[in-house]
């Protein structure tokens, strides 16, 4: 799985010590042949462990400002895939993050998460997918925040203070997930569904591009919402099919199941 962690300092005059990194990249698994991607300035360090699943990558870099993707956006337009790959896609949401305008991701139909930083505003920006599918966690020591793709990377760093949430581990048990953004450990905090989280000096602000309350309900027969859903669906495989040989793995579910039997249509 690609893995994106980092740090940030709210405040100018907090620099990171030279620890912090090779701590970042430990927890993330680094290691030799695997291929890490990172960015750093005096204020912020990010690191992005990635697999190769995908031919290109998703980063887009300006001057002073940084987009760095996990995951797929698919950028639709029409039913059909905007741009050719995640690398444009990437591209395209660092140019309109540029603008200050975070309503691009409402046409991203893929699940991704990713961290936008400028350095002439002085903040750093953390967003997911619309359905959360593509996990953030967030964690704050002093002037420093802290975030992952994965919450065994923050569990694993040290320098983050770590306590049990009794709470959220017995929603765990019984739920099977935790409500609202809470995690196993006090203090660390997952992005929820259609969330940018804008940080800036001594300041976390949490806003949305998307809701499930914008989705009206809608009156229309049974036949009608399964033909609509299938056209969906079968866009969806469209949208992601780069070449005449496509792959998928199979894991014995019907989700699975059906999207093989969609590539083979």
């Amino acid at each position: 799985m690609t893995v994106l962690a980092g740090v940030y300092s709210r405040s100018a005059k907090t620099r990171l010590t030279p620890d912090l990194s090779p701590a970042i990249l430990q927890a993330i698994g680094q290691h030799e042949g695997n291929h890490v991607e990172k960015w750093s300035n005096a204020r912020y360090f990010i690191a992005r462990l990635d697999i190769g699943a995908y031919e290109v990558a998703a980063t887009a870099q300006s001057d002073g400002a940084l987009t760095a993707i996990v995951g797929d956006p698919v950028l639709s337009q029409n039913s059909s895939r905007q741009f050719a790959n995640r690398g444009l896609d990437a591209q395209h949401i660092h140019r309109q993050l540029l603008q200050d305008d975070f309503g691009t991701l409402r046409n991203a139909n893929g699940t991704f998460a990713g961290v936008h930083v400028s350095e002439h505003r002085d903040e750093l920006c953390l967003f997911t997918d619309r359905v959360g599918v593509r996990q953030l966690f967030v964690a704050e020591a002093g002037e420093l925040i802290f975030f992952a793709s994965r919450l065994e990377t923050l569990r694993d760093l040290e320098c983050i203070p770590k306590q049990l949430d009794v709470r959220s581990l017995i929603e765990e048990s019984t739920l099977h997930f935790s409500m609202d953004r809470r995690t196993p450990f006090k203090g660390v905090s997952l992005l929820q569904a259609g969330e940018f989280l804008r940080i800036r000096d001594h300041s976390v602000e949490p806003q949305y591009y998307w809701s499930w309350k914008s989705v009206e309900p809608v009156d229309v027969p049974l036949d009608t919402q399964l033909a609509e859903l299938h056209a969906r669906f079968s866009a969806a495989i469209r949208m992601r099919m780069t070449d005449d040989r496509q792959y998928s793995f199979l894991s014995g579910g019907m989700d699975s199941r059906c999207i093989v039997g969609g590539l083979v249509q």
